[in-house]
């Protein structure tokens, strides 16, 4: 019941804004074509797993019939011959099927079971989509779940997807996949594209995966004609069952927890069973997944570190990817297939024990000579220096704005202040680091793009003093809003005037990045 090949189930709008039903060979082919804008049951938080889904069934798809080079087809009936033949074995498509009675028969993006005795194992019921995704919400605030009573099928095809390939532990029996470093942590992709359009990163990334699948495949141990689709074996989740690395296609597309559909009176519910282990063995993310940096430098237990950690995709994290020997760049991370002026993309969900930091998505414009000095592994040194420069400027401006603060808190006190007191600077400082953070990469590159050192100097003073005056404002606000004793409020603000302009002005500021008005601060608040 209801065919992936055949039948229209998913949901997708046109450029002209209509919604159009279509099979997956026929999305595929309007992908080719640059016909589709956005799929309307897609939530936000499943956009990468439905994307590297397409990316790596498309690119199996396309080798495996010896079609490796451009141009792709764009016919619905070729996509349909080239899905059906990664199933070949399946002469009634079952594994493209939402729901088939049969437990010892693969459906679409679930595992059979050897027997039909395995039925007993399902036995937790799943009433909507949503009780499928890999959202954990709070007592039921951020995030209603089980809503979707009234889900179409495309609802039940993105939950699945993005939770067989997508998600993490969730306590015992419910494995996660193996393209993550640990239980708690996240798939993350962080790529560069030469569009932001939806059909365009679809076709750069299936050129790319399939130009470069030999590097993966050398690289990590993959096997050559390895296993594809992990959902078209039985699994009953038993030990015994794990898979290696070395059994696996550089792109397959792997499964993680037992699931059954089941369809009574028109409505599709769903059934869950546990796993007494993960279905592939423990390799700690590193498999090759073309879109996620991998930590180099693990922890005690031999594990690499998630790559969307508290800092999320802020400035300076986006900046360690590339310049820090920590991590190692995904195969999608590279400049040289962009011939114009690109994108950076950075998709992930901040995952934790019992609980979700939330999801988080981040796209950067880069200019060519940018995207020029990124590289294909290392960076340009000057994109480095003058990276690195900025932010240690901007670090050392957050300083200063703390430390004023904070003697501010303390009323002047000729002492250290207490933690308390220091604390009162937290949300300043936060409010000057998202200014720095959501205009960087564009004065960044403003810099870099500037022939001599003399201009490069010029453009990041004027950078440096505005962020000082940004700065000084927020002193101002802070100064003016927090409490303290009004005898002691004018000894107070001098004192935090002097810690702020000290900071900068000290062995450790930044004196030579200032203008004279800005040196002057002192004298002219005096």
């Amino acid at each position: 019941m209801h065919d992936l090949l055949n039948e229209p189930l998913i949901r997708y709008r046109t450029n002209g804004g209509n919604v159009t039903l279509a099979a997956l060979p026929q999305v595929y082919s309007a992908l080719i074509g640059g016909e589709i804008t956005s799929f309307p049951a897609l939530r936000p938080h499943q956009r990468h797993a439905w994307h590297a889904f397409l990316v790596q069934l498309g690119t199996m798809a396309l080798h495996r019939s010896g079609r490796n080079q451009g141009p792709f087809p764009d016919d619905a009936d070729d996509w349909s011959g080239l899905l059906r033949y990664l199933t070949s074995d399946y002469l009634d498509d079952d594994p493209w099927h939402l729901v088939v009675s049969d437990i010892a028969k693969p459906a679409f993006m679930q595992p059979p079971s050897k027997s039909t005795e395995r039925e007993r194992d399902f036995r937790f019921v799943v009433s909507t989509p949503d009780q499928l995704d890999v959202l954990v919400t709070s007592r039921n605030h951020e995030l209603k779940v089980a809503v979707a009573a009234e889900a179409r099928c495309d609802d039940w095809i993105f939950a699945l997807v993005t939770l067989q390939t997508m998600e993490g532990y969730q306590g015992s029996h419910n494995y996660g996949i193996s393209r993550m470093p640990s239980g708690y942590g996240n798939r993350s992709a962080f790529t560069l594209t030469p569009t932001t359009d939806l059909c365009g990163h679809f076709r750069h990334d299936l050129s790319v995966l399939l130009s470069e699948r030999h590097r993966i495949l050398n690289e990590y141990g993959l096997a050559d004609e390895g296993i594809q689709l992990l959902w078209t074996l039985p699994w009953d989740g038993r030990k015994v069952e794990k898979l290696a690395i070395t059994q696996l296609d550089p792109f397959y597309i792997e499964i993680c927890r037992r699931i059954r559909l089941q369809e009574m009176a028109g409505i599709i519910s769903g059934l869950r069973a546990p796993s007494e282990d993960r279905r592939i063995f423990n390799y700690k993310g590193l498999v090759g997944d073309p879109w996620m940096p991998v930590g180099n430098r693990a922890n005690a237990s031999g594990t690499p570190p998630a790559f969307l950690g508290s800092r999320k995709f802020n400035y300076e994290r986006v900046i360690q990817v590339f310049l820090s020997a920590d991590w190692k760049r995904p195969l999608l991370l590279n400049s040289s297939y962009i011939s114009a002026e690109g994108y950076l993309i950075a998709r992930g969900m901040l995952r934790g024990e019992g609980k979700t930091g939330g999801y988080h998505e981040r796209v950067i414009p880069l200019r060519r000579k940018t995207l020029d000095m990124l590289g294909s592994f290392q960076p340009d040194p000057l994109f480095k220096d003058v990276s690195l420069q900025r932010i240690k400027q901007a670090e050392t401006i957050q300083v200063a704005l703390r430390y004023g603060i904070a003697a501010f808190a303390s009323g002047g006190a000729d002492r250290r202040a207490t933690n308390e007191e220091r604390s009162r600077a937290r949300p300043w400082v936060a409010k000057l680091n998202a200014s720095v953070d959501g205009s960087f990469f564009s004065d960044l590159q403003d810099e870099l793009e500037e022939r001599t050192e003399l201009e490069r100097q010029s453009i990041r003073r004027e950078w440096a003093s505005q962020l000082v005056r940004d700065a000084e404002r927020l002193l101002a606000q802070a100064t003016a809003s927090l409490p303290c004793r009004q005898v002691k409020r004018h000894r107070a603000s001098s004192a935090a005037e002097r810690a702020f302009w000290g900071t900068l002005r000290g062995p450790n500021g930044i004196p030579d990045m200032l203008r004279q008005a800005d040196l002057m601060g002192t004298q002219t608040n005096a």
